[in-house]
């Protein structure tokens, strides 16, 4: 069952991804200032062997993020114009964001990272630590501007240090249920 006033539905059979459109809802303007909540997700450790995947959010479903910002809005007021951008260390120039147009009271924006990583990464011979650096910004009904910075300390492993699981010990299922 769709939302009344659904359009544009389509059903990608490739990706599995069902979507549709809903026209835009002029919110009331209301005043003060937005309330946030603002974390960061990333990958620890990054293999400078497979560098170029990390740029290719089409890679196994996207999965190969290396970091990814959850913006919430928990105020009574919209957010505007929300810009997230990334730098990581001097291996990457500071990306270009997509603007989100409006964060509604109670709604999350999670954003995901996918660096175009410079080549010279692969000189790397030993585990180098990395500067993940995030700046946000948006603003309120008024237009008054907001900004807040992050920064995370993941760690490149040499061209020829692998690591046999992406995942972060948040992501990872321990659940193996043994019966005897």
């Amino acid at each position: 069952m769709f939302p009344q006033n659904a359009q544009n539905v389509q059903f990608d059979k490739e990706t599995r991804l069902l979507s549709y459109t809903l026209p835009a809802i002029k919110a009331p303007v209301q005043a003060g200032e937005p309330e946030v909540d603002v974390s960061m997700r990333y990958k620890k450790r990054l293999m400078a062997a497979v560098y170029k995947v990390y740029g290719d959010s089409e890679a196994q479903g996207g999965a190969y993020w290396v970091a990814k910002t959850i913006f919430k809005n928990t105020g009574k007021t919209p957010v505007y114009g929300l810009k997230i951008n990334y730098r990581l260390g001097e291996f990457t120039d500071m990306s270009i964001a997509d603007p989100y147009s409006v964060v509604p009271p109670g709604g999350i924006v999670v954003d995901r990272y996918y660096p175009v990583i410079e080549s010279r990464v692969c000189q790397l011979k030993t585990q180098t630590p990395m500067q993940l650096y995030v700046k946000y910004e948006y603003k309120d009904a008024a237009g008054k501007s907001y900004s807040g910075e992050m920064a995370k300390r993941p760690e490149m492993l040499g061209i020829n240090q692998f690591e046999f699981s992406n995942l972060n010990d948040e992501d990872r299922s321990d659940s193996l249920v043994r019966l005897f």
